[in-house]
């Protein structure tokens, strides 16, 4: 009788739990769309206070490209390490300290080369894009370990593939010389090299993963360089015309480009650190440096996942990916960068979509 209540009690105590975690999980959802419901109010109220901006200055602009890049990386770093809302506004609070801090002190340091007012007031136009590339900074540093950032047979496939398309736009097949020669056999081998592990059953070998992630960092910060060129030059002329409209298709672009930015925010800072801490530091010991080698080393390697790409999703990625830069290149529909973003963000989810439907059938 003993055991029969025993099972009872814990029957029901496992029954409880599992209303409490549904109840929690309908809780969870209502937040999730009164949150959706008022960022989209909130964007709604953005866009029609910035329908026309009639008296266009630089802080104003750069207001308009620091909000939904804040808004896109408060989304990432929601979704890759859920921080909660006081830590949110906590670290806000100490990104725009330090921004601050930041420009009093290179305004200080410029003072005998030039008028400490005028550059405080040309330091604090750019003090929003700071702050959020502050607030990055700070989150990076604290949950370096934390952020990871896996590298599958698809993600270095389409990563390959835009590379080449990349170097294409900027017209290194023409005009080959020694050092042109150099880059484009680079280009060749390590294209080849994704291709056939992409289709055949392979996994890459120690050696391979290393070699393959820090070309994927160099490949993430030579597009991400491209990326921002871009943007700026884009940002400029919109503070050359002579109103904004947000409604305009070339302002929609930077809004958009803005959020997409602040999604790779991370990213970007994350890539950047696994390539420049090869360099050693000033001051710092041979063991040590091998030491920090090491660890780097091993960091790249262990994000290479091994999981294969099945041939079917490889070609269709090929097929996509080809379509979208023909569109581009040959008819002339979309922007190049345009095209090597959307390729980057939408065939993996055409090809997840595709999984998910899969497995569902």
């Amino acid at each position: 009788m003993a055991q029969t209540h025993t099972k009872l009690s814990t029957t029901r105590s496992a029954q409880k739990q599992r209303v409490r975690k549904r109840r929690q999980k309908k809780i969870a959802k209502i937040f999730r769309f009164i949150s959706v419901a008022l960022c989209v109010l909130f964007l709604t109220a953005y866009l029609h206070g910035m329908t026309t901006i009639e008296h266009k200055t630089l802080p104003s602009i750069l207001t308009l490209v620091a909000i939904p890049m804040f808004v896109g990386l408060q989304l990432e770093v929601q979704r890759s390490l859920r921080i909660p809302l006081r830590g949110v506004v906590k670290r806000t609070v100490y990104a725009t300290v330090w921004s601050y801090i930041l420009i009093f002190y290179i305004a200080g340091r410029l003072e005998n080369t030039a008028d400490t007012t005028s550059v405080y007031a040309v330091l604090l136009q750019y003090s929003p894009i700071l702050i959020v590339c502050m607030f990055a900074f700070l989150i990076l540093i604290e949950a370096w370990g934390k952020f990871r950032l896996e590298l599958t047979e698809g993600t270095l496939l389409l990563q390959a593939l835009v590379l080449s398309y990349f170097l294409y736009t900027v017209r290194l097949f023409e005009n080959i010389h020694a050092l042109k020669l150099l880059g484009c056999v680079f280009l060749a081998i390590f294209v080849l090299y994704i291709l056939l592990h992409a289709f055949s059953s392979r996994v890459l070998s120690r050696q391979g993963k290393l070699i393959v992630s820090i070309v994927s960092s160099c490949t993430t910060l030579m597009l991400s360089i491209l990326y921002v060129v871009r943007y700026a030059v884009e940002v400029s002329d919109s503070i050359n015309q002579p109103s904004l409209n947000i409604m305009a298709l070339p302002a929609v672009y930077i809004v958009a480009k803005s959020f997409i930015f602040g999604i790779c925010l991370m990213y970007i800072m994350k890539n950047i650190g696994m390539i420049f801490g090869y360099l050693p530091d000033k001051g710092e010991s041979m063991r040590a440096y091998k030491v920090r080698l090491g660890t780097l080393s091993s960091e790249h390697i262990e994000r290479i996942s091994n999981y294969q790409l099945p041939r079917t999703d490889a070609l269709l990625c090929i097929v996509l990916s080809g379509a979208l830069f023909a569109s581009s290149s040959v008819y002339h529909v979309v922007s190049p960068d345009f095209a090597i973003v959307t390729a980057l963000f939408a065939i993996p989810l055409i090809l997840n979509i595709k999984t998910s439907l899969a497995n569902k059938l």
